[in-house]
C-alpha cells in the first residue's frame, strides 16, 4: 500500500518520498486545493479498482455485466463514452464498438433503482474527468 500512497504523492502533489527528511520546508509541502481534489480522486480510484478485486468483477449489483450494459444503453440511454468510463470504475476495459454491439444485443437487460442508476454515473463522471 506504500507504493500507492508514494504514487499519488508523487504524481498529484510532486513530493518526491513520504519519508519524513528532518527539514520543515521538505516535510510540510503546500498544494493547491486542485492538487488535493486530484490527489483525493486517485486515492478513491484506487479504492473502487481494489473494491472490484475483492468483490469479484463477474457481475454488477448482481447481474451480469452485459446486462448492465443493455440497461445503461437502452433503459437509461447512456452515451457509449459515458458506459465505458463507468465499467473502467469497476477496471473493465470496453471499446466502444464492443459496448454498441452488447447494447444492441436482444438479451436481458438489469433493472437498476434509480440508486445504482445514480452510483454508475457518479462513477463515470470521476473516471472521465481525471485519469
Amino acid at each position: 500500500m506504500d507504493d500507492i500512497f508514494e504514487d499519488i504523492a508523487q504524481n498529484c502533489f510532486g513530493i518526491e518520498t513520504l519519508e519524513s527528511r528532518k527539514m520543515d520546508a521538505l516535510d510540510f509541502p503546500t498544494c493547491s486545493v486542485w492538487d488535493l481534489r486530484e490527489g483525493l480522486e486517485a486515492a478513491y480510484r484506487k479504492g473502487l479498482e481494489d473494491q472490484v478485486v475483492v468483490l469479484g468483477a463477474g457481475t454488477m449489483f448482481g447481474f451480469k455485466r452485459n446486462a448492465v450494459i443493455r440497461a445503461l444503453s437502452t433503459s437509461h440511454r447512456m452515451a457509449t463514452a459515458t458506459i465505458a468510463a463507468a465499467m473502467q470504475s469497476f477496471g473493465l476495459q470496453y471499446e466502444a464498438e464492443d459496448l454498441r454491439r452488447i447494447a444492441s444485443h436482444d438479451g436481458y437487460r438489469a433493472t437498476l433503482t434509480g440508486e445504482q442508476h445514480f452510483l454508475l454515473c457518479e462513477r463515470a463522471e470521476l473516471y472521465s474527468r481525471v485519469k
